[in-house]
């Protein structure tokens, strides 16, 4: 996704008009409410029979090589390891993964997906456990997406950590002085250290946006990660900027809370001392980039404001914190914390 899906605004059905598409694209009977949702369009249904599914309609500005590369992944994860808690991808009922929806601004791709039920991890008290649960269950879906491939998976994403030198454009958007400061400090490191190294590490498809509001807990037990929502952000890139993206989100609690998540994803999935010595730099890119890329399509869309400022707070206070904790102190706790978690 290019900015062109960032810029372009999201299909606008009424609710009756999704359950209109419902019944005649999936021969669904299904009452509909409205999801929200950065730049697609989102609904909740709720079948007779009581069973719920997600219906999704694409941004027309997104390639649908892009939607099908989402939907492969989806299939692949669930033949790959049937037990992963991913959502599982319903067919048409003509047996077709996706439907075709004819708009006003070009095409846009329908999805129906299984719903997955529980408590969304921002709303859970966060905890040691929940976030090494949630450091297992990135890593098993890591390892899931193992092997996919798929033509788009290379497509110029914003959100893709590898093209963090395109979001320095975006730097006067920042309003907050300070702010702005911290962004463009970490683009300055990752332009020095990170990028010279980057094509050289493991690489794949990734999800690339495990931040709190695309994760599941158990609602008996939210220690226990139960889902792993939105592959929209999917992508194939170094797989160490997937970590750093999910990382960057459990700073908010502090970095006891980051190295917990590491530390759990390294022991199921071992990150190479390479890997582990770009982590700080990644995890500030992370964090910039939501600043970046938040605060300007917040101005482009005051309607929608205050779901895409929905991680801001959460960036802005990890940018600081990580830049009071300093290199040094971050990368000594976050290889005392896997080293700790080996021995578990």
């Amino acid at each position: 996704m290019t900015a062109s899906a960032l810029e372009s605004p999201p299909a606008s059905l009424s609710t009756a008009a999704a359950e209109a598409l419902a019944l005649d694209v999936y021969g669904l009977a299904a009452q509909a409410r409205p999801l929200v949702s950065e730049r697609d369009q989102n609904f909740h249904l709720r079948a007779r029979d009581g069973a719920e599914y997600v219906l999704k309609i694409t941004n027309a500005a997104e390639d649908p090589a892009v939607s099908e590369m989402q939907t492969l992944a989806l299939r692949h994860v669930a033949a790959a390891d049937p037990g992963a808690a991913v959502q599982r991808v319903v067919p048409t009922a003509s047996g077709a993964l996706s439907a075709v929806l004819p708009g006003p601004a070009g095409d846009q791709i329908v999805r129906l997906l299984t719903f997955l039920p529980g408590v969304m991890l921002h709303r859970a008290a966060s905890t040691p456990a929940q976030r090494r649960s949630l450091g297992a269950a990135h890593a098993r879906l890591t390892l899931a997406l193992q092997g996919f491939s798929h033509p788009a998976q290379d497509h110029v994403l914003l959100w893709d950590l590898k093209q963090a030198p395109s979001l320095r454009r975006l730097l006067p958007f920042v309003g907050d002085a300070g702010r702005r400061a911290l962004a463009e400090a970490a683009l300055d490191r990752f332009e020095a250290r990170v990028a010279p190294i980057l094509p050289g590490l493991p690489a794949q498809v990734v999800h690339n946006d495990l931040n709190p509001h695309n994760v599941v807990v158990d609602p008996d037990d939210t220690d226990r990660v139960c889902g792993i929502l939105d592959f929209g952000d999917m992508v194939a890139t170094p797989r160490v900027c997937d970590t750093a993206i999910a990382a960057s989100y459990q700073l908010a609690h502090g970095l006891e809370a980051l190295c917990d998540y590491v530390a759990a994803y390294h022991a199921a999935l071992p990150l190479a001392p390479a890997e582990l010595e770009t982590l700080y730099d990644l995890v500030a890119m992370r964090m910039a980039t939501s600043v970046l890329i938040s605060e300007w399509r917040a101005g482009r869309y005051p309607e929608n404001a205050e779901y895409i400022l929905r991680n801001h707070p959460a960036a802005v206070t990890g940018l600081e914190r990580l830049a009071h904790a300093g290199r040094a102190a971050f990368d000594a706790a976050v290889r005392a914390a896997c080293a700790t978690e080996l021995r578990r």
